[in-house]
């Protein structure tokens, strides 16, 4: 195990993995201060309200966020495509699919989140789909042109910007939802303002809309359909339970769930710096790369659990009596942290095979069978159904995508070793 650990430190991978703890670490803090501020202040109902909305928003935002990002990294860095000619398209790809989506969002909304008006949707579209998009868009664009370790301090200064906003509406009083979401837009235009003119000696100019081209929207694509199932996964528990009327149970249970994805960022800063080095085809065996990572995140996983089940308790005194009970969820959650820090790394493994369909077909089929255990057991359960559901669908995910793996790679060697074969005249 000793020697997992060491080997990180290869080829500058300590480097990036360092500066990516330290940009979730950030994240981290100002995750917990504004999870804490907004539980206070708005109570289980209030907060099971919020966290719903939040749900809907999550596969939008992974498609106009994750999917954007990971279409500039494939194009800059694996195309070799200008940088100023992928960030003028993908910023106005940005803008088409936000405003593709919010349409999507308001109009779900409305019918599934009867307890937010519907001014309150548009805002929150407004300041996630549109403008810290185009924010975290720019910071891709950073790191293909300028390295993971300058983008980290970017997504750190962009993340302080947003936590300052909170705490400043924390000290005045005024931190509701409108003026969060009237934050949060001010916060991340002031960090583009910034980005922007770093990246001006990168891009020969200022860093604007451009014409949209089909290469771009087709890399887009091919992402986003798997990365928005998995957050379809991960945040339709929230959205149900709204739906069911179990809001104040929404509350406690989004509280639980935020604790177990805050557990969870060190193992997202590990699987984030080493996405790249899935992508080198030719010197890593996807399969023993994919199970060294998972053996790192393990460790950390299983520690940061045991950490859960003793610290429970604190959560109630960070939010107040109303969220008594909120410790029971996190007890409950608990093997959720540790099946989730297992599944990133065998579908990072499929994309050094080139197997992104695989991939995709097995996110989106995972993401509805969890849609359908939600849908079958929040109703009669409340959150003791979304428990249930969300660790049945992280299992099956978790499985099926490393058996995809290994046979995939006996698939690949049998071809191999038959290409291998001389042919005997």
């Amino acid at each position: 195990m000793l020697r997992r650990f060491r080997s990180l430190g290869q080829k500058g991978l300590a480097k990036d993995t360092s500066w990516g703890f330290g940009s979730e670490a950030t994240t981290m803090v100002v995750l917990t201060v504004s999870f804490t501020l907004l539980g206070r202040r708005l109570g289980p109902e209030g907060y099971g309200a919020f966290v719903g909305l939040y749900g809907l928003l999550g596969p939008a935002i992974s498609i106009n966020q994750s999917a954007v990002g990971l279409a500039i990294y494939e194009r800059v860095i694996g195309r070799k495509d200008p940088a100023a000619q992928v960030g003028a398209s993908c910023f106005s790809s940005t803008l088409v699919i936000g405003l593709v989506l919010s349409g999507i969002v308001v109009g779900l909304g409305t019918v599934l989140l009867p307890a937010l008006p519907l001014h309150l949707i548009i805002l929150f579209c407004l300041s996630e789909l549109f403008i810290t998009s185009i924010l975290l868009m720019a910071i891709s664009l950073a790191q293909s042109v300028r390295g993971f370790a300058s983008a980290s301090r970017l997504r750190i200064l962009a993340t302080s910007f947003r936590g300052f906003a909170i705490v400043v509406l924390a000290v005045f009083d005024q931190l509701t939802l409108r003026n969060l979401a009237l934050g949060q837009m001010l916060a991340a235009l002031v960090a583009f303002v910034i980005v922007g003119q770093l990246l001006r000696s990168e891009l020969g100019g200022l860093l604007l809309p451009g014409r949209l081209d089909a290469l771009t929207l087709r890399s887009i694509g091919t992402y986003a359909s798997g990365i928005s199932a998995s957050s379809v996964q991960s945040s339709g528990d929230k959205v149900a339970m709204n739906t069911a009327g179990h809001v104040a149970d929404a509350g406690l249970y989004g509280a639980a769930y935020r604790i177990i994805m805050l557990a969870q960022v060190p193992a997202n800063a590990l699987v984030h710096s080493t996405h790249m080095s899935f992508l080198d085809r030719d010197k890593n065996d996807p399969v023993a790369l994919s199970f060294k990572y998972s053996m790192v995140a393990l460790v950390y996983a299983l520690v940061a659990a045991l950490g859960l089940v003793m610290l429970a308790p604190l959560v109630p005194v960070l939010l107040g009596s109303e969220f008594e009970g909120t410790e029971t969820i996190i007890r409950w959650l608990t093997p959720l942290l540790i099946l989730a820090v297992l599944s990133p790394f065998p579908a990072n493994g499929l994309l050094t095979y080139s197997r992104n369909g695989l991939r995709t077909i097995i996110q989106s089929a995972s993401a509805a069978f969890a849609v359908a255990l939600y849908v079958l057991l929040i109703p009669p359960f409340s959150w003791q159904g979304a428990v249930a559901a969300s660790l049945i669908a992280e299992l099956t995910v978790t499985v099926a995508l490393w058996v995809a793996l290994l046979l995939v790679r006996r698939q690949r060697r049998r071809a191999d070793a038959a290409s291998a074969v001389p042919v005997i005249s």
